[in-house]
């Protein structure tokens, strides 16, 4: 049987075969609907350390700024963000809105996150993440 993330990558291999006719080295990734260049696997870069990550903090849920919809989004659009709380700087597609808008990681999901991956502007990570152990000696901190 897949897994969800093998379904969702055989479905984003599919369409990045079909949007490959372009010549201009830009080709709308097929897991974020954006203009980009292809990395490896037939989506960006962002998408694929998105997929890299969901391994060890799958399923992260964001919030649409337009619709308050809730999505799962595979790329680490919270590396975008300025503090925990705040919009991504960077877009993804929403189903409720049906165009490019900016997300927020839910405050729920911000326990998955390795501190290495956050960036420095959020601060020390008890300050961002209401689980946060200081005893804990886990770099994942959902593994504990």
């Amino acid at each position: 049987m897949y897994s969800n993330a093998q379904r969702v990558l055989v479905h984003i291999l599919a369409r990045a075969y079909r949007a490959m006719s372009s010549h201009s080295g830009l080709i709308e990734c097929p897991g974020c609907l954006q203009r980009r260049p292809l990395a490896h696997l037939g989506c960006c870069k962002q998408c694929l350390d998105g997929y890299v990550i969901e391994e060890w903090a799958p399923h992260l849920y964001y919030t649409c700024h337009t619709c308050s919809g809730r999505r799962i989004i595979p790329a680490p659009l919270w590396q975008s963000q300025r503090k925990a709380d705040t919009l991504s700087a960077r877009t993804w597609s929403c189903h409720g809105c049906a165009r490019c808008t900016h997300w927020t990681l839910e405050p729920s999901q911000l326990s998955k996150l390795s501190g290495a991956n956050v960036p420095s502007s959020w601060g020390p990570r008890s300050s961002w993440d209401p689980k946060f152990d200081e005893t804990s000696t886990s770099t994942f901190p959902c593994w504990n």
